[in-house]
């Protein structure tokens, strides 16, 4: 887990394993984000080839999170 930190509502920077310690009054937690590598399914899709024939495809998506901070702030709806 990594943890973003917005210092007067600006991010200041992404707490990573171990202790960290953030002054309550002006450091907030902004965004809790997995860095694990996660799975996403794709929904199987009909296709039809040149020679017309039907064929189903389906798959799986792997990914991972590198950077928390920009995934946070210049990823929408990761």
């Amino acid at each position: 887990m990594e943890y973003t930190v917005k210092r007067f509502g600006k991010h200041a920077k992404t707490l990573k394993l171990g202790l960290h310690l953030i002054i309550p009054i002006i450091d907030r937690v902004g965004y809790k984000l997995n860095i694990r590598e996660q799975i996403m399914d794709v929904p199987s899709q009909e296709v039809l080839t040149k020679d017309d024939a039907m064929v189903q495809v389906n798959g799986v998506v792997f990914f991972q999170i590198i950077e928390a901070s920009l995934a946070a702030y210049e990823v929408n709806n990761l």
